[in-house]
């Protein structure tokens, strides 16, 4: 090809991006995170996130670009904070990355999209080792068992959560209990021995490896949005739509306590790693506003030790260090936070 014809080409192309539309961004930081993980040694945080392009027109007319935002893909985004910046991305999915899990040993990296299916990747080389599908509707939980053997999935619109063999990718069940809601946000017990799966205003415990049902946690009124399990695995925190946080007996069924003070929603919920705190992330109604804020409890007495107010939106997750230092929190405007566990002071933003 010679010179002159290299030039005319490369000006063609320039000519028509500039008629049919330029693109300003696609995707950067400044996509939103919609989950995120912690890495098993607490080092690394992986989010993900959607991936768009703006693109704008001009057709001479007019003195102003028209504008328009593409979906592209999903990504997950590893952070390591003690750095304080990314240092990989792992991209491929076709739509926004809605779950991420590590396994236990931090070897495997698993993230779930809106395009229904799960990646599998090496935590490492960025490597994608397989992808699970199946699912009819996006992903919206993940959960690795504790001796990282197991896989177990679930999807917004389906009626059963899936069990994969996480070495090889192979489906080996699914989980369905009729006359309960959509299975949501799986957690297996420290011991592995329980998974315990939200549908609709149950808490299903499932008995593992046999997969069967076992006890019920029911009483609460509305739906359930997340469930965490102490360090020992003896008891089981939910968090639901009906203003209440209620503490369960993971081995009876029986309802503990049920933790006051919250009337509106609350969303994530997570213990300490000592297990001697409890974090919810709920909304607390201001005049015409919904405030979001944190709040820690004493597990043993069940009293409120601090409230914290949350900037930005709704919070939708939330992970303890491994260490019980910090607490990470991801709202629903992308941005993932971190906050001194102690004092309750806010020690940083990711995105």
């Amino acid at each position: 090809m010679s010179r002159r014809f290299l030039l005319l080409t490369v000006t063609m192309i320039a000519v028509s991006l500039a008629l049919a539309g330029c693109i300003k961004s696609a995707g950067g930081l400044g996509d939103r995170a919609s989950s995120f993980a912690v890495s098993p040694n607490g080092k690394l945080y992986a989010y993900g996130v959607v991936e768009t392009r703006e693109t704008c027109t001009n057709d001479g007319t007019s003195s102003s670009d028209s504008c328009y935002t593409d979906i592209v893909g999903g990504a997950v985004r590893i952070f390591d904070r003690s750095l304080g910046h990314e240092i990989a991305i792992f991209g491929g999915h076709g739509s926004a990355v809605t779950a991420v899990a590590y396994s236990p040993d931090g070897k495997l990296l698993a993230s779930g999209s809106n395009d229904r299916n799960i990646a599998v990747w090496d935590s490492k080389t960025g490597d994608r080792l397989f992808v699970l599908t199946g699912h009819r509707s996006g992903i919206n939980g993940l959960a690795f068992s504790p001796d990282g053997h197991t896989l177990v999935s679930t999807a917004i619109a389906d009626a059963e959560a899936r069990i994969w063999n996480a070495a090889t990718g192979v489906l080996i069940g699914t989980l369905f209990r009729s006359g309960y809601g959509l299975p949501t946000s799986p957690v297996f017990s420290p011991d592995g021995k329980m998974l315990a799966l939200p549908s609709g205003i149950f808490v299903s415990l499932w008995d593992v490896p046999n997969w069967t049902a076992g006890r019920t946690l029911a009483g609460h009124t509305n739906v359930v949005h997340s469930a965490s399990f102490s360090p020992d695995g003896t008891l089981v925190a939910t968090a639901a739509a009906d203003n209440a946080v209620r503490i369960w007996d993971s081995q009876t069924g029986s309802a503990l306590k049920i933790l006051s003070g919250d009337p509106n929603t609350t969303y994530p919920v997570a213990f300490s790693p000592d297990g001697r705190m409890l974090a919810t992330g709920g909304e607390v109604r201001h005049t015409f506003r919904f405030v979001p804020y944190i709040r820690l409890w004493d597990v043993q007495s069940g009293a409120a030790l601090k409230s914290i107010e949350h900037p930005g939106e709704r919070m939708i997750a939330m992970r303890y260090s491994s260490d019980g230092s910090t607490l990470a929190t991801l709202s629903d405007d992308g941005r993932i936070r971190f906050w001194d566990a102690a004092s309750g002071e806010q020690r940083g933003t990711v995105n």
